[in-house]
């Protein structure tokens, strides 16, 4: 996902390193981007102000270490998912499932991919667009494509816009778990128990993705 750190913080030992990550993931997702403070965060970290720009050459790449960092966490559970064996649908519901549990577990950080995918950083966004999307926009495709040859999905799919709405699915489900206004929302069409019952969403989102993708032989094989 690319690298934004000095090498100077890949030198400190694991805790340090650790503990400014979370109070600076704090501070961005309790202040946005724009109003963060790396006073704050350097003195909550127990560090120098100055200690901050010899690990970092800006506050735009310690925003963007702090985002690659945790995302690396949900990138290598998804690789696990790419090297198993199992079709589109098997594959897509142990997305569906590992996109819920990080979302759930991280609301902090999801906070800060949302407000870096926002105009009011829009300096950040083309690297969130170009590091962080195009290989899942690449592997949906392929997913796509394999489920096309094997008769799981319609034959007049369209594998660039059918990678594009499975990556919204899994975009959605994050963002209503990250956000008090999208998770309020989430809630005015599932019910407040509905937040959590996993596997009723889990459920919805797969009936839904077959009925949306599958040919009706494939639906009836599921």
């Amino acid at each position: 996902m690319g690298k934004y750190n000095k090498p100077t913080f890949d030198r400190l030992d694991e805790v340090k390193r650790q503990r400014i990550l979370q109070e600076a993931m704090k501070e961005f997702a309790a202040k946005g981007f724009s109003g963060a403070n790396i006073n704050i965060i350097a003195s909550k970290a127990s560090i120098s102000v100055g200690s901050i720009y010899r690990y970092f050459e800006s506050k735009d790449d310690l925003f963007l270490t702090v985002v690659v960092h945790g995302l690396e966490i949900l990138d290598k559970a998804w690789w696990n998912v790419i090297a198993d064996e199992g079709d589109l649908y098997f594959k897509i519901e142990r997305m569906i499932r590992i996109t819920l549990e990080f979302s759930k577990a991280n609301p902090e950080l999801l906070q800060m991919y949302l407000d870096g995918t926002t105009e009011a950083v829009a300096s950040l966004s083309v690297e969130f667009s170009n590091k962080l999307e195009a290989v899942k926009a690449q592997y949906f495709r392929s997913l796509v494509v394999a489920a096309r040859e094997r008769g799981l999905v319609s034959q007049d799919t369209d594998e660039d816009v059918a990678a594009f709405c499975l990556d919204n699915l899994l975009l959605m489900m994050h963002v209503s778990y990250a956000s008090s206004f999208f998770r309020q929302r989430l809630q005015r069409y599932v019910g407040k128990d509905g937040l959590d019952d996993d596997e009723r969403i889990i459920a919805g989102y797969m009936q839904f993705i077959r009925r949306a993708l599958g040919t009706d032989s494939a639906l009836e094989k599921s």
